[in-house]
């Protein structure tokens, strides 16, 4: 993963094996049309337990987050890593997991919201940098999206996380940091 698309091309491997990182994806019934289904995006699972292990600044989940950088460490050095390195992959790893967890909302927000339709066209504006085109047609649904509520049908659960993800995470690491927080992701 040196840029963008072989990001998309591995994140679009990944979700055929129903493995996702940086944004999650279900298939559900359609909020518009009961006799339709279509793929929602949302947010990922983290380490902990919700974002407010990441936003919270105080003492307790501040150890919460230690504790889980050591984790994350140990079980980096598992692949062959050396403990140094793992280190700081861990590190890295932990500075783009809390940016992922800021980018989503409470979930007492998440409870209240239901997935809306989204074109191809309106996902790249709120998330140009990452490629879309790429990630869609590697899951086989190349005309996901592409007519608006023409099937198969997009949507979005958060429709304010992808926006977010781009501001927080797609414009602010470097490749370095998505590799170690994919490699965390897998172990």
């Amino acid at each position: 993963v040196n840029d963008f698309k072989s990001l998309a091309n591995f994140l679009s491997v990944a979700a055929i094996y129903n493995w996702a990182s940086f944004f999650g994806w279900k298939v559900q019934e359609d909020s518009k049309d009961d006799q339709a289904m279509m793929l929602t995006l949302t947010h990922i699972g983290l380490g902990l337990p919700d974002r407010s292990y990441y936003v919270d600044d105080s003492a307790e989940m501040t150890k919460h987050r230690a504790v889980l950088q050591d984790v994350m460490g140990r079980l980096i050095v598992l692949t062959g890593m050396g403990e140094e390195e793992a280190k700081r992959e861990a590190e890295m790893a932990l500075a783009v997991e809390t940016a992922l967890a800021t980018a989503m909302c409470t979930k007492e927000r998440l409870r209240k919201i239901h997935a809306i339709h989204i074109s191809r066209e309106k996902l790249k504006e709120r998330s140009p940098t990452f490629d879309w085109d790429t990630f869609f047609t590697g899951i086989g649904l190349s005309e996901l999206g592409v007519e608006d509520g023409v099937p198969p049908r997009l949507g979005v659960h958060d429709y304010k996380y992808l926006q977010e993800v781009e501001r927080l995470v797609w414009t602010q690491f470097d490749f370095a940091h998505f590799r170690a927080y994919l490699r965390w992701r897998v172990t």
